[in-house]
């Protein structure tokens, strides 16, 4: 049978934020006031020590070092089995919600207490994959490996989009100069095709900007709409109008958007 439903009804609930930016710009900052994170951060990036000292869960892939890198497995494998994981602690904590009772909702809280996962960052997980794949860049990415890299970044998007939770990609961003040093371009920096592909599939592009003060604080603004040369856009109208936040806070996000999540 089929279901006619009516946009009317549609209300925000859980979605796909694509945030990137220069580095020190409050990217990683950003994405900790999503509720609940969990973050996923490829080995040897390191960015999470900029949350030191807060209550935050984070795991690090692994990769291939020395004369142990393969075609296969890798980041890319590591990824994977992190994904599985949390699929597994879903589909044990959904088994205790579906019981109904206060204890088995409590455990399947604790099985699953996360409403965000946080991948920091695409740009450095994209970078360890390419390079496993080219053998430590010995060898050209061909057709038959920038496949990989795209269908390996769908398989990541395709399977986050399937749990219950918000999805934070965080990019650092590429810049484009004339001979005049002037500034022409610019974008998320990852390669391939999926660096306008993954943005598309996300319902916010957010640019960060921003100025890290000598206290580390710093001022960080949230663009949701074109900034300059970068581009920025969000399905939710009601941020687009407003163009910017800054400081981000996901709280103040809520109130503007309201939430379905329940």
């Amino acid at each position: 049978m089929i279901k006619v439903t009516n946009t009317k009804k549609i209300r925000p609930g859980y979605a796909h934020w694509f945030v990137y930016g220069r580095m020190r710009t409050g990217k990683t900052r950003m994405a900790a006031t999503f509720p609940n994170p969990f973050y996923i951060v490829p080995y040897q990036e390191g960015s999470h020590v900029s949350l030191m000292g807060r209550d935050i869960d984070f795991v690090l892939t692994h990769g291939y070092t020395g004369k142990a890198r393969q075609v296969s497995g890798g980041t890319a494998y590591s990824m994977q089995e992190v994904l599985s994981h949390l699929e597994a602690c879903h589909k044990k904590a959904k088994a205790l919600w579906q019981k109904g009772d206060e204890d088995s909702i409590e455990a399947g809280y604790e099985a699953f207490p996360w409403e965000t996962i946080v991948v920091e960052s695409i740009t450095h997980y994209t970078d360890l994959v390419q390079e496993e794949l080219t053998r430590g860049n010995t060898l050209d990415m061909d057709q038959q490996k920038w496949g990989k890299l795209s269908a390996g970044l769908r398989s990541v998007h395709a399977r986050l989009r399937a749990l219950p939770v918000h999805v934070v990609f965080i990019s650092l961003s590429v810049e484009h100069h004339n001979q005049k040093g002037e500034l022409t371009g610019g974008g998320p920096a990852f390669p391939g095709n999926m660096k306008y592909k993954l943005p598309s599939a996300c319902e916010c592009v957010v640019f960060m900007d921003g100025i890290e003060t000598k206290n580390g604080k710093g001022r960080y603004t949230a663009h949701f709409r074109k900034h300059g040369v970068f581009d920025a856009g969000c399905r939710f109208s009601q941020l687009t109008e407003m163009g910017s936040m800054a400081p981000f806070d996901f709280t103040r996000v809520e109130k503007i958007l309201g939430t379905n999540n329940d």
